[in-house]
């Protein structure tokens, strides 16, 4: 795999967060790939109403706290990687973690991150780097579901279109993998949105052949009003082992307040979503 030499993985306190480690390590395995492994330490914040003492004190608790996660999770991400023959580097940052994740990801080819099924109580909250990463890091975003535990297969692949410019840039950055997959699905969800460009299978069918890519091009009736659930329905469906799809088409704000296919498919996809914005 030429694409995908260098992968990120940010470490937290989830219970999940070796498992998406060992994923990264094996997909880093099978294309000659390196891991970088981030932690991100929290600023904390001094409140000026403590006393001197008091604030001094706590700032030597919240250091020393932090000492030891850092080097739990070091060691951690080291037991992890030991059965798999990789290079492998660690970084330790402090700021803002979205920040910090953001920053890091674009010096590497793809983040693999993992989807926690409830938000964490600290400031390292992974479904929220998740999003960050993969709309503002200019590089491919790999989310493993939390209740997806096997190892990240790619022969069968469902490509989610709309024609958008997010849409295009999911589909590029994916390229290589779409080239060795042994089906390829395109799903198209028409939302009669007069904002976006015609829907053109046809189109992208014929775009993928000239890459030796043979496609099936399937369009959906909606039957939700949100069509993530008429696209993850037809992945089922399918058997699709992972998804490709453009993050936040229409805006990640929107997306937020009014719940969109991408926020839909992040917190019910059962299979891995291949996102690019």
């Amino acid at each position: 795999m030429k694409s995908f030499k260098r992968l990120l993985v940010v470490q937290d306190d989830s219970p999940q967060c070796d498992i998406w480690t060992k994923q990264a390590a094996n997909l880093a395995k099978q294309w000659g790939a390196d891991i970088l492994g981030l932690y991100v330490e929290p600023e904390v914040i001094r409140r000026t109403y403590y006393d001197s003492a008091i604030g001094d004190n706590l700032e030597q608790v919240q250091n020393s706290l932090e000492d030891h996660r850092k080097k739990r999770l070091f060691q951690k991400f080291n037991e992890t990687l030991k059965d798999f023959d990789i290079q492998s580097d660690w970084i330790t940052a402090r700021g803002d973690p979205i920040i910090e994740a953001r920053r890091l990801a674009r010096y590497t080819d793809l983040s693999v991150l993992g989807y926690p099924q409830n938000a964490s109580h600290d400031l390292n909250n992974l479904r929220h780097i998740v999003e960050y990463v993969a709309v503002g890091s200019g590089c491919p975003t790999l989310v493993i579901p939390c209740v997806f535990s096997e190892n990240v297969k790619m022969d069968k692949i469902a490509i989610c279109w709309d024609g958008s410019r997010e849409a295009v840039r999911a589909l590029h950055d994916a390229l290589e993998l779409l080239a060795q997959a042994r089906s390829v699905d395109v799903l198209i969800a028409n939302e009669n949105d007069a904002s976006r460009p015609q829907i053109s299978g046809e189109q992208l069918k014929k775009l993928l052949h000239t890459h030796a890519i043979e496609t099936t091009v399937h369009e959906l009736p909606l039957t939700h009003r949100n069509a993530g659930k008429d696209l993850l329905a037809k992945t089922t469906e399918l058997g699709s082992q992972m998804i490709v799809l453009g993050a936040y088409g229409h805006s990640r704000l929107r997306d937020l307040i009014l719940g969109g296919v991408t926020q839909h498919m992040l917190k019910h996809s059962t299979i891995p979503l291949f996102l690019s914005h």
